[in-house]
Order: C-alpha cells, then structure tokens, then sequence
C-alpha cells in the first residue's frame, strides 16, 4: 500500500489521499479476510488507518512533497 500511495499521481491533500487509498486496499483485503474473528470491519478499518498513517509519517513527519 504504502508503494501505491507513493507512486500516485494524484494531486490532492495528504489526508484524503491517505484514506481514499486505505479504503481501494480495504475493499480488496477484506473480500479475503472475511472469516476473520474480526469480520468485515477489522480489516477494512485497519487498512483506512494505515493508508492515513503512510500519508501522514511521509507528507507531515518527514515533510516530503508529492512530486510532478
């Protein structure tokens, strides 16, 4: 995931960027994981927070920009 987001090329805010990307990945995990003890949300909702966590370590805390 953290590739993905890093190699788009789409020109928005760090934020929704994040999440929209977490939830394209938490669809595909989640048609696969669904027999988990967490069922559906557990990993759709993990995926949201980690695609949100890439964007915001890389964009805020190491302050790198989206390239052209």
């Amino acid at each position: 995931m953290g590739f993905t987001i890093g190699a788009s090329g789409l020109k928005m805010h760090w934020a929704p960027h994040g999440i929209m990307w977490g939830v394209l990945f938490g669809v595909f995990f989640t048609m696969v994981l669904v027999e988990t003890p967490l069922g559906f949300w557990g990993p759709f909702g993990m995926t949201i927070l980690f695609g949100f966590l890439i964007e915001l370590i890389t964009s805020v805390g190491f302050k790198l920009k989206m390239t052209k």
